[in-house]
């Protein structure tokens, strides 16, 4: 009977891990200073802390394009999806964490209840309580109430910059995320608008 009770245990190490690592990441872009784009005004105001960013992300992958001859406009929006990207995961690590403290809460209950142990739960529901302070100072609330917009969608927004020249696939390092990589897929080498532009 003691199975359930030491794997609710390990879940709930789990479940720190989790916090742990979307804290240290977090805490790691609010000491970069952020780059400057000229749609930051625009784009900017649509992001949420500790969020899947879609909506704002598509704003600087669509606003004013033709900014993007400007090598540091490219530079910023390459910094704007690294931590789009890094914001994705401490979403992720955040209803991870919390899903993993959920399902070890009622798990310890039911090895509590199976063993016949007239044990009191208000130890219980207070750390259910602590988990949902955790969730709610984190502002996991405003997070999931991000439109999520689909990756194939979002990796067609990527595809039509690199299509028309303004992106290349170099301009995300070498190991890009896999909506790069997906919005790269099928696009060849393509003459860049700008220098048409700056004539």
């Amino acid at each position: 009977m003691r199975v359930p009770v030491l794997s609710g245990i390990a879940t709930l190490f789990a479940f720190g891990i989790a916090f742990f690592w979307s804290d240290f990441v977090e805490l790691y872009h609010k000491n970069t200073t952020p780059p400057v784009s000229i749609v930051d005004a625009q784009c900017g105001k649509l992001w949420v802390p500790r969020a899947q960013n879609d909506p704002a992300l598509t704003c600087y992958l669509q606003t004013r394009i033709e900014r993007l001859c400007d090598p540091a406009e490219r530079d910023t929006l390459v910094w704007v999806f690294n931590r789009y990207v890094s914001e994705r995961e401490i979403y992720l690590a955040d209803l991870r964490g919390a899903l993993i403290a959920i399902s070890a809460q009622y798990g310890i209950k039911s090895a509590l209840a199976r063993a016949k142990r007239d044990v009191p739960l208000g130890n219980l529901s207070e750390a259910t309580r602590r988990v949902a302070t955790d969730m709610k100072s984190k502002g996991v609330g405003a997070s999931m109430n991000v439109d999520i917009i689909p990756r194939s969608k979002m990796a067609g927004f990527i595809r039509v910059l690199g299509a028309k020249g303004y992106l290349q696939r170099e301009d995300f390092g070498w190991w890009p995320d896999s909506l790069v990589t997906r919005g790269f897929d099928g696009v060849g080498d393509v003459k860049s608008p700008c220098l048409s532009k700056l004539n």
